[in-house]
């Protein structure tokens, strides 16, 4: 029997299961796909690294730092220098000064600060005119507070072009409450939409995959094994997989929403947490790097972000590595990746491709390699960066403490950082600190070493 099954690969489940198994824990991780990282993939592009998922770190986001130097990986800056450009409705195109810029990025979000302090009373409170405010923002949406209030439409399109980027999804699925709180939790706007010390800060040389799959080195993992169901007893988890039953003290699932609500659970789950489950509504992102022989743009003055509010990709920006070429990356997301979906990988790069050559030139089509990936295709996935509740599902905060001997990680699950890789491994950890917990007390309340950590019998 395993101390551990841990169910999913990605940066939550890995780090939960590097920091059991450094702790004497006997760990087995059982992952859908053919491969560990989750929403982070790193392929090959022009004879260096790219990732088609998770990219970016920023500054105040420790954890992934620290694990960046502890497993000798390299960071490298965004590239800001030069001038970013709007191209509105009509295909005119405004430049701005230098990325990030506030009249550029923020637009009309200036008021969004204010509003934050909603969040604050939401933490503080628990009247009942608290909760009537937490029901009143999660009935609104994001699109209706940004018609009411923000005047200037180039400005309001603006302002649904970035929460689209940063939520994948449109602003009419977003509730007011969830952008009040994923804001908070990350630091705040500047954090949140910014490039120097925000978010966008830096990118990883060697790729976040590559670091999932180093967190993964001497890790039992099980490949092509996606389970199907849990059912916890009295001394312990079975979990069903596509490749057989393992049997364990406890489980923790560290999946997106969308598959964690397909797993059958014996016996049902919280019905806070099922509720939770049933109210995520996945992203949507589709994503393409193209590779240049040298980045072009820079030649005239330019950062190589652009902001298409209208499509079809609506952000491209430079993640040109330090040496070895150009690069740009197009990020179309909630509608516009909608309206890529279906298409061919050639239909859909040349596409995003065709919508700088008036900002950049007919250089833009004459890539020397190009990558791209659908995430809503992949079906252990199913979107991306993460899921977030529907407008008006009206869920009680959800305590992601065990019931019974299951346990529950991923990005969504956490309480910084929610919708980033760096929200994912707090959670693993965190979710690894409560098995570390509770195997300590189950030893403490049977006199015996049944949850200590001694190895057992693998399944």
């Amino acid at each position: 029997m395993w101390d551990v099954a841990v169910v999913g690969a990605g940066f939550a489940g890995i780090s939960a299961a590097r920091r059991l198994h450094d702790r004497g824990h006997r760990v087995v991780v059982l992952e859908a796909s053919g491969r560990v990282g989750g929403r982070a993939q790193t392929t090959q592009l022009a004879g260096g690294t790219v990732d088609l998922g998770g990219q970016w770190i920023g500054p105040s986001q420790t954890r992934m730092n620290a694990l960046l130097r502890e497993h000798g990986l390299t960071d490298y800056p965004s590239f800001t220098s030069g001038r970013a450009v709007v191209v509105d409705g009509h295909g005119r195109t405004r430049r701005f000064g230098p990325v990030p810029d506030a009249s550029l990025i923020v637009g009309g979000l200036a008021m969004i600060p204010a509003v934050l302090d909603l969040a604050n009373w939401r933490r503080r409170l628990s009247t009942a005119p608290r909760r009537a405010l937490i029901d009143a923002l999660d009935q609104r949406t994001v699109a209706e507070w940004i018609a009411t209030r923000i005047p200037h439409r180039g400005a309001r399109d603006l302002a649904a072009a970035a929460l689209r980027e940063v939520f994948c999804v449109e602003p009419s699925e977003i509730s007011l409450l969830v952008l009040i709180e994923s804001v908070a939790s990350s630091g705040g706007l500047g954090s949140v939409l910014g490039f120097d010390g925000g978010a966008q800060q830096d990118l990883i040389l060697e790729g976040a995959g590559t670091l999932v799959a180093r967190m993964a080195a001497g890790l039992d993992v099980r490949l092509h094994s996606p389970v199907h169901r849990i059912d916890d007893t009295a001394t312990g988890v079975v979990v069903e997989a596509a490749t057989g039953a393992v049997r364990a003290r406890r489980a923790l699932v560290a999946v997106p929403p969308s598959l964690g609500r397909d797993i059958a659970l014996s016996p049902p789950p919280d019905p806070d947490l099922a509720r939770w489950l049933a109210s995520q509504r996945r992203g949507r992102i589709v994503k393409v790097i193209a590779h240049y022989e040298r980045p072009f743009w820079r030649d005239r003055g330019l950062s190589g972000t652009v902001l298409l509010p209208h499509g079809p990709a609506g952000l491209a920006t430079d993640i040109s590595p330090p040496s070895g070429g150009g690069r740009l990356c197009f990020i179309a997301a909630g509608r516009d990746a909608d309206h890529l979906r279906g298409l061919s990988d050639a239909v859909r790069h040349r596409r995003v491709l065709e919508a700088l050559v008036p900002v950049l030139g007919d250089e833009t089509l004459r890539p020397l390699d190009v990558v791209g990936k659908d995430w809503t295709d992949d079906p252990w996935i199913r979107g991306g960066y993460s899921s977030i509740p529907s407008p008006g599902s009206s869920v009680p905060p959800v305590s992601f403490h065990p019931r019974g001997h299951v346990h529950w990680a991923g990005t969504e699950t956490a309480t910084e950082w929610s919708g980033y890789m760096e929200g994912a491994v707090r959670s693993g950890e965190r979710a690894a600190d409560e098995i570390v917990a509770a195997t300590r007390q189950s030893r403490k309340m049977s006199g015996k070493s049944s949850e200590s950590g001694v190895p057992g019998t693998a399944a």
